[in-house]
């Protein structure tokens, strides 16, 4: 618009939207679980309850044994076995699924229909009844003996009053198409904005990752603290139990550590699987043996083995640090560590190379790409680099991903600190 005004009238009421609804199902204040919901919720709480007395019991035990741990431990311990990982997940999924439907041009107004979806193998389409626009329409009337035309007109189009959808209704799925009838849209549960009927294999599709990405998802989160419990008790009770020294694989050196590096490990593998959750597990049409396989295998197997292999690299703290600092400025390392061998030697020099060259390089190619960059002409959308609204906006971005990468370490140290010590 350059000049004149556009006048906008809103004729639905304040919360009554299309988009009203998809945020209320995505914030799940005013709608009910679905059954797959509902049956994860039992699942996460039977592990959780499980977990919490496997963990209550061991103080006792470990009294006996004269290896008593501290309250502190006992709740690290708790939070790294408890199923949060698929807990943080769930929404990051849902929000997901959505979010692939509305890229199709489909509204969902009910998360119990994409899961119904999502439970279709087959789909049988009639002419009639399934694939239509909403509008009946009557051709002829043949009324038998004894009455009008008038009569049986009449008679049809009160029966269609009380409810012009009824099959559409009581679908479990209903996919209303946007050319139909107000009446269609409200009774469907699903509003193809495009109006294909064929769009019905793509949401069956989307709904099926849906519920692929959630399960998947809850086995590599299952496995993981599976793994992470076998991981951190044989560290444990290694002073009590000498036998157990066979268990601990990792060779963690203390309780402290190993329970200091699954936490680390617990609250870094969240994030980490939100670009997984968000982009969806790849559907593949395979019947249900094959796609069980195929999850156990990448999903099962792989949370059993990440956290044995990351929980060790956490652990050793004192390499990580020496070759942090020498990348950093010239470097330190641990007493406990002996770096003055030929593999340190080489390797420390090799980082130290890197790291102070690497970075000028980047910003010399930074450099060269803005000094290459096309002038453009100045608009009134161009943010000036001199003012002190440009100040802002530069010293607000260094001080909050300065606090990005120093605040998680001024609050894991004082935790780290209380574990240890």
């Amino acid at each position: 618009m350059l000049s004149d005004r556009i006048v906008v009238q809103i004729t639905s009421n304040p919360g009554e939207s299309f988009l009203d609804r998809m945020i209320s199902l995505v914030e799940g204040a005013s709608r009910q679980k679905t059954p797959n919901e509902i049956a994860l919720d039992i699942l996460i709480a039977g592990m959780t309850l499980i977990l919490l007395v496997a963990v209550v019991t061991l103080q006792p035990m470990a009294i006996y044994d004269k290896a008593i741990q501290s309250t502190a431990v006992l709740i690290a311990l708790f939070v790294c076995l408890a199923p949060t990982t698929i807990g943080g997940l769930l929404s990051a999924i849902g929000i997901a699924g959505m979010d692939r439907m509305v890229q199709r041009n489909v509204l969902a107004m009910s998360g119990r229909a994409v899961e119904a979806a999502g439970d279709c193998s087959t789909l049988l389409l009639d002419k009639t009844g399934t694939i239509t626009y909403g509008n009946r329409m009557a051709t002829e009337f043949l009324p038998v003996t004894g009455v009008t035309v008038d009569n049986l007109a009449e008679a049809a189009l009160l029966s269609s009053m009380p409810d012009e959808t009824p099959a559409l209704a009581q679908a479990d799925v209903g996919l209303a198409m946007n050319t139909g009838t107000q009446a269609a849209k409200e009774a469907g549960n699903m509003v193809d904005l495009d109006s294909n009927p064929t769009k019905l294999i793509e949401v069956v599709e989307v709904a099926k990752q849906l519920l692929i990405t959630r399960g998947s998802l809850t086995t590599f989160s299952i496995a993981n603290d599976v793994a992470k419990y076998f991981a951190i008790i044989p560290a444990m009770f290694v002073v009590a139990y000498p036998k157990l020294r066979v268990l601990n694989v990792m060779h963690l050196d203390s309780p402290h550590t190993a329970i200091l590096s699954a936490v680390i490990y617990n609250a870094v593998i969240i994030p980490a699987m939100i670009p997984l959750a968000l982009r969806g597990v790849k559907f593949r049409p395979r019947d249900g043996a094959a796609i069980l396989r195929r999850n156990a295998l990448i999903y099962g197997v792989g949370g059993i083995i990440a956290p044995f292999v990351f929980i060790k690299l956490i652990d050793l703290t004192e390499i990580m640090y020496a070759y942090a600092s020498v990348a950093q400025n010239n470097g330190s390392a641990f007493a406990g560590l002996a770096a003055n061998t030929p593999w340190y030697d080489i390797t420390l020099g090799l980082t130290m190379l890197i790291g102070r060259f690497a970075p000028i390089v980047l910003a010399l190619a930074i450099a060269g790409s803005l000094a290459g960059a096309r002038v453009h002409a100045r608009t009134r959308a161009t943010l000036d680099t001199v003012g002190l609204t440009f100040a802002g906006f530069l010293v607000g971005v260094i001080v909050i991903v300065g606090g990005l990468i120093y605040f998680p370490m001024l609050i894991l140290g004082p935790v780290g600190e209380r574990i240890v010590g």
